[in-house]
Formats: structure tokens, C-alpha cells, sequence
């Protein structure tokens, strides 16, 4: 989509907008057929993914085909 990191991370103080960027990604990648998105994590450290899903059926049956592995 040609886009900077910096455009996914800003802090914006009005909560209104602040996610009003990153819906409109959402909406279009929703729009031409992506399931869901992975997305560089915008707050703390900035070294984590977001995982997002946009319909729960599609998370079921990703989650149906995981090999779960306990985490130490």
C-alpha cells in the first residue's frame, strides 16, 4: 500500500481520530478481499505485531488447524 511506518504510529490526543487513518486502511483492505491485517505495534517499544482478524468464523477455523505450544 506504499505506506511509512510513521503514518501507523503518530499519537494523536484527539481520541476521535485517532484511529481514523488506520480505519480507513481496514475498510479497504476488508474491501478487496484481505482477511485480516498484520500490523506493526504503534505503542511501547514498538518491537511487536497486532493481529487483527475481521470475522470471527475466519479465526475459528485458523484456530482449528493451530498446533497449540505452551509458552515457558
Amino acid at each position: 500500500m506504499g505506506l511509512k511506518f510513521d503514518y501507523l504510529v503518530f499519537d494523536i490526543s484527539d481520541k476521535t481520530k485517532a484511529y481514523e487513518f488506520t480505519n480507513v486502511i481496514g475498510t479497504w483492505a476488508r474491501s478487496n478481499g484481505y482477511k485480516g491485517i498484520i500490523a506493526p505495534g504503534a505503542r511501547g517499544q514498538k518491537d511487536y505485531k497486532n493481529i487483527i482478524i475481521f470475522n470471527q468464523s475466519d479465526l475459528d477455523v485458523a484456530l482449528e488447524k493451530a498446533i497449540l505450544l505452551k509458552i515457558k
